[in-house]
């Protein structure tokens, strides 16, 4: 009597975070953000409570993130909602913002405070020094989904969701670093090591804030290196590929895709589940889960499993296995 069966033996079973970013997608939108808002900023030190003042944002509305974050929702730009008469301070340990925010018929005083985070270093945060985040309260009929202040982009970001209808709406306007600067310097986080990373993460998930989050994945987030793309075309996947990929990311911290030639990108991008999986020489199964999390840039979680083949052979209760 005899009987073949395939024993998963897991040879690499990470969950990452992986921010892919196209630096034309996010030049384009920066400019299109220096059109859209009037900035009067001065360089802020620890002392000041008001960090900058922004006369105007005009922003887009979407109802969904994927529709949200679609490079064809600058062109409604000008006739999108609006931020106007918009202050952010630091006073009393609190991150406070202030303005008014009109959006269909709707004219609503924006108020809103939190606890300032700051991506500082830790033991598996890869990237750190360029991201501060707040936790903010809700206002009125508004749920305040994420306030993300950018280094590498010199920027603000505001996303909002209506609690009735759940519409989105995101605000950027541009921000000079000197502020960034004096700000994350100036102040500690309330968190220190693995609950930081947490919390960094589930500030920087605009997926995982909105009101109606999808809970259902089993997703499990965590921080990790970051992968960077630009204009990469899907190309044919393999294992040593993707080994190779997540052996630089534990040595290195980041990676190119574009330095890959055996791995598929598109793995990366795009909302859901993907898979990859093949029964050759070295039988694999790679998956990985992504969301939209800006313009050009997803959150993405995945994992490579080793399948390894064992045969059973034998009579009664005498069994043996063989590769």
């Amino acid at each position: 009597m005899k009987r073949n069966n395939r024993v998963l033996n897991v040879f690499l079973a990470l969950v990452m975070v992986v921010s892919l970013t196209s630096g034309m997608t996010m030049t384009a939108f920066a400019e299109e953000d220096q059109a859209s808002s009037n900035v009067n900023t001065e360089t802020v030190t620890p002392s000041t409570d008001t960090l900058f003042k922004v006369d105007k944002i005009v922003g887009t509305s979407a109802s969904s993130i994927d529709s949200l974050f679609d490079e064809n929702q600058m062109a409604s730009r000008e006739v999108g909602p609006r931020l106007s008469s918009v202050t952010l301070a630091y006073k009393d340990g609190k991150l406070v913002l202030r303005g008014i925010l009109t959006y269909d018929s709707e004219v609503i005083d924006l108020v809103s405070s939190g606890d300032l985070y700051k991506n500082e270093k830790t033991d598996n945060a890869a990237t750190y020094g360029n991201l501060i985040l707040g936790d903010m309260s809700d206002f009125d009929n508004i749920h305040f989904v994420q306030l993300r202040i950018d280094k590498d982009k010199s920027c603000i970001r505001i996303i909002l969701q209506t609690k009735d209808t759940k519409e989105l709406m995101q605000f950027e306007a541009p921000i000079d670093n000197s502020i960034f600067d004096a700000l994350y310097h100036s102040q500690k986080n309330k968190l220190r090591g693995t609950a930081l990373e947490e919390k960094i993460i589930e500030l920087y998930s605009v997926a995982g804030n909105l009101i109606d989050k999808d809970s259902s994945t089993g997703e499990d987030e965590s921080i990790s290196p970051a992968v960077s793309t630009s204009g990469i075309q899907p190309v044919a996947a393999s294992y040593n590929g993707w080994t190779k990929l997540i052996a630089d990311l534990n040595k290195n911290g980041s990676a190119t895709l574009g330095n890959y030639s055996n791995i598929d990108t598109s793995m990366f991008k795009g909302n859901g589940w993907k898979h990859d999986n093949t029964w050759g020489n070295t039988p694999y199964s790679f998956v990985s889960y992504s969301k939209p999390n800006g313009t050009g840039e997803y959150l993405t979680q995945f994992a490579l499993v080793d399948i390894v083949t064992q045969s059973y052979a034998g009579t009664g209760d005498k069994w043996n296995a063989s590769m």
